[in-house]
């Protein structure tokens, strides 16, 4: 578990934690609308590399994205343990695959630092920002917006090179 005091009379928001390469990362909860086990996806022709395809979910049409490919970490192919994470923002829906859930925790807002230049894995437009958690683990948090925007581009938008 990672180590959070939080004073619950301070204004904190929720993350969900999730490790990706070795790389600890983290969603707002309110977005998330549930974890689930690797579906069966149908591959898509024409669409970034970053995207695995889609899947069906309770009859909903679910596009899935590889975190892992989207930040540019090594090449490691979706495996049925990884899970996903359903995310809705403004009436439109992602999915993202993920190595495994870790924790959720309160972060006060006032505690999430900038991140001043992107490391590899890390892609400042897509992150909020950086919070250091009691133990000394840094957590990259993303920005929701932000990721939705990539996200769905991609789908929007199909490679010229297909």
């Amino acid at each position: 578990m990672i180590g959070v005091e939080t004073d619950k009379s301070k204004n904190t928001v929720r993350y969900s934690l999730f490790n990706l390469s070795g790389q600890l990362f983290g969603i707002e909860i309110a977005y998330i609308k549930r974890i689930i086990t690797l579906p069966k996806v149908t591959k898509l022709p024409n669409v970034s590399d970053f995207v695995e395809g889609v899947y069906s979910l309770r009859g909903l049409i679910v596009t899935l994205i590889n975190l892992r490919q989207l930040l540019g970490f090594n090449e490691k192919s979706t495996e049925k343990t990884d899970r996903v994470i359903l995310v809705e923002y403004r009436g439109d829906i992602l999915s993202f695959c993920v190595d495994e859930i870790k924790d959720f925790i309160d972060i006060p807002p006032d505690k999430i630092k900038p991140i001043s230049m992107p490391q590899k894995g890390q892609s400042k437009p897509m992150l909020e920002g950086m919070f250091a958690a009691d133990n000394g683990e840094k957590i990259q948090l993303f920005a929701i917006d932000k990721l939705f925007k990539v996200g769905k581009g991609a789908i929007s938008n199909p490679r010229k090179d297909a």
